[in-house]
């Protein structure tokens, strides 16, 4: 069964300290409306039964909206990138001389195009003089780009942004608390037959049970994860590892974990925070130490978002398109490297399990090391989009900046 765990990041925006508030959100059938979008599964109640209900559904209504927004500008800013690159020949807009005042679109192109390489590594389009490539595919974003970057934004803006976009049979459940853990010896409370657990599911019986919902689809009733262990540790949502969402793809799921809801740690969406962005625009310096904006970024000196107590926060929004980049693409979480490009892991205490690339910093060094896992990995896609949905600023460093002139 594919898991894939959505952990805590460091987000790649600063915002003054206030919290963001869910405002209206589309109705039914309407575009960017979570509904009917998403099936939602589970019992009668909350989230104690799987449901999303209540503020755990105005929480991810508002947070999908946001998410198909975001999709939306990047799809347009990737297309406007081609084109103006064909056109121009590769070239893109002409360079200001002298003094004189950059244009509008030259401005657009550094914004959009330093971006993708911050998060990407590479310039996305085929260039005059590169190998293999005909005069007449100079400008056009080369194969893998366009796979595995702009064909994801068009298909969520496509399938499942658009007015009575349906659900494809795509689940969505709010939290894994309706999961109780079924040892050997006890009766399978889904089998008709009354059997044992380990009659009906012979190859757990060495792990000694299984979990079982009876408030989930059948596809989802089941779960062979291993059994709780310290510190209460759930089928899919572990508290030890700061879960935050994951995806069986393998069912069409994604379950958002008790962290992602809890308002003390995530916020809905970002746009509400828009006008207090600030600027970092000193940070331009050529001489300022990598290093140390790293160890900045790191320590969240600089890149969070912040309740008026000073607790950073995750957004929804951001986690919908990364776990989106799960489910529709089957993308892994990447292995994190260090600002030298070497592997990452977690140290002895785990056997050194790799650390994966979650994270400001963590996508900005896979891309300048290995952009072939780069454009594949969910938090550089699911930044990239932020970044451009917050058009009015320069985030080609990760981190807000004002546009060039």
């Amino acid at each position: 069964m594919l898991l894939s765990a959505r952990r805590c990041m460091v987000s790649l925006f600063i915002f003054a300290l206030q919290t963001s508030q869910i405002t209206a959100v589309p109705e039914q059938g309407k575009e960017n409306a979570l509904l009917p979008t998403w099936n939602i599964v589970g019992g009668n109640g909350g989230r104690n039964t799987g449901n999303c209900a209540g503020n755990d559904l105005q929480a991810l209504q508002g947070s999908w909206e946001e998410a198909c927004l975001m999709a939306r500008k990047a799809n347009a800013d990737l297309s406007w990138l081609e084109a103006t690159a064909i056109n121009t020949r590769g070239i893109g807009p002409a360079a200001p001389e002298g003094k004189k005042k950059s244009s509008d679109d030259y401005i657009e192109w550094r914004r959009i195009l330093d971006t993708y390489i911050a998060f990407f590594g590479e310039i996305p389009f085929n260039q005059q003089g590169d190998a293999g490539v005909a005069n007449v595919d100079v400008g056009r974003l080369k194969h893998e780009h366009s796979q595995a970057v702009e064909d994801f934004f068009r298909d969520i803006e496509r399938d499942f942004c658009q007015s009575a976009s349906s659900s494809r049979g795509k689940l969505l459940v709010c939290t894994d608390e309706t999961y109780r853990f079924i040892k050997n010896g006890e009766i399978d409370p889904g089998d008709a037959q009354g059997r044992k657990i380990e009659e009906t599911h012979p190859n757990c019986e060495g792990q000694g049970g299984v979990w079982y919902s009876p408030d989930l689809p059948e596809r989802l009733r089941y779960s062979e994860e291993p059994p709780p262990g310290e510190s209460g540790t759930r089928p899919l949502c572990n508290s030890r590892d700061d879960d935050m969402a994951l995806t069986l793809r393998n069912v069409n799921a994604i379950f958002f974990c008790p962290l992602a809801l809890d308002s003390t740690q995530t916020l809905p969406t970002a746009n509400n925070l828009r006008t207090q962005i600030k600027s970092r625009s000193r940070w331009r310096k050529k001489d300022v130490n990598k290093d140390e904006i790293a160890q900045k970024l790191l320590n969240r000196g600089i890149g969070t978002v912040e309740d008026p107590l000073g607790n950073a926060k995750e957004t929804l929004s951001v986690i919908f398109l990364h776990e989106m980049l799960h489910l529709l693409k089957g993308a892994i979480d990447n292995q994190a490297v260090d600002i030298n490009g070497n592997p990452m892991n977690d140290g002895v205490e785990t056997a050194f399990r790799a650390t994966k690339a979650y994270g400001l910093v963590h996508a900005r060094n896979l891309a300048t090391h290995r952009p072939d896992l780069a454009r594949k990995n969910p938090d550089n896609v699911a930044y990239f989009a932020f970044a451009m949905f917050f058009d009015e600023l320069d985030w080609s460093r990760g981190y807000a900046m004002s546009k060039r002139s």
